[in-house]
């Protein structure tokens, strides 16, 4: 029996698909009027083995041929077939059985994002008490979020891309030398209070920064169903680089039910998925 493939399309998961994307050989095929139209694109003919689809951006106009799982069942077509035909762009995870589709989003493409992983090499952060590090889980979200701003058409720049150490002040130079819209640094919490439990997020004496935190901090309290602990001012290092920025502070490594969260093989996706989305929101108020 096949596992569950989730589908994510323009940073969120598609809910009651037509019907369930399968492997076949080694290819992915997906509901195609149902993706493309998602993508933004128009589907103007469709018949029994396959539909034209209208690019959006460019007014191309594309034949996605298919299959149907019986006579009155949703036309399926190769996932990088439907994907192109509207200008998209898309990642398999095969080991996850993850499918993402992300079509070019105006206000991201516009904007450029530093995204530090907070910690890293001997500075391991927090942990939990299974011994998951806070700093893998930054660098795992990061590089997550860096994949989709730039399938949204974006620039992302990583502060780390590794698990080394790099001193805040190395950091932020990295920051300065891009010219950046924005920084969104990662990070975890832990207390010696176990029960504390929740999402947070800062920002640094910016009506901006404000904005960007609330942003955020909204997006993953929804997606990770954690309590809100709302937004906060604070003077870290990382809000004093200049530029836009909000430090999130994801979960409470020290508290059990969150660190249950964080063990999920989704919970890096999840997390980069609602940055994505407060990104998003943030870009399309300036």
């Amino acid at each position: 029996m096949q596992a569950t493939i989730r589908v994510f399309v323009n940073g969120r998961e598609m809910e009651n698909p037509e019907a369930p994307p399968v492997q076949c050989n080694g290819r992915l095929y997906v509901p195609a009027r149902q993706l493309l139209q998602r993508l933004g694109a128009r589907v103007r003919v469709e018949t029994a083995r396959a539909c034209v689809a209208v690019d959006p951006q460019t007014s191309k106009t594309t034949i996605v041929a298919g299959r149907r799982e019986g006579r009155h069942g949703p036309l399926l077509a190769a996932a990088e077939r439907v994907v192109e035909a509207a200008g998209g762009r898309m990642d398999w995870d095969a080991e996850l059985g993850v499918f993402i589709a992300q079509r070019r989003e105006t206000w991201v493409a516009k904007r450029s994002l530093a995204i530090d992983a907070g910690h890293g090499g001997r500075d391991t952060g927090s942990t939990t008490a299974a011994g998951l590090a806070e700093k893998d889980l930054n660098l795992a979200i990061a590089h997550r979020l860096q994949k989709l701003v730039q399938m949204a058409g974006g620039r992302a720049v990583l502060t780390r891309s590794r698990d080394h150490h790099r001193v805040m002040a190395e950091r932020l130079r990295r920051v300065r030398s891009r010219g950046v819209d924005a920084l969104i640094s990662i990070h975890h919490n832990s207390h010696a209070d176990t029960s504390l439990s929740g999402c947070e997020a800062y920002f640094f004496e910016s009506d901006a920064g404000r904005r960007l935190a609330f942003c955020l901090q909204d997006e993953v309290a929804q997606e990770l169903g954690l309590p809100d602990r709302g937004v906060r001012e604070a003077g870290f290092d990382e809000l004093r680089h200049g530029a836009i920025g909000a430090v999130c502070k994801l979960a409470f490594l020290s508290n059990p039910k969150d660190a249950a969260v964080v063990a999920s093989p989704y919970y890096p996706l999840q997390a980069a998925l609602a940055l994505f989305r407060g990104w998003r929101r943030f870009c399309e108020g300036l």
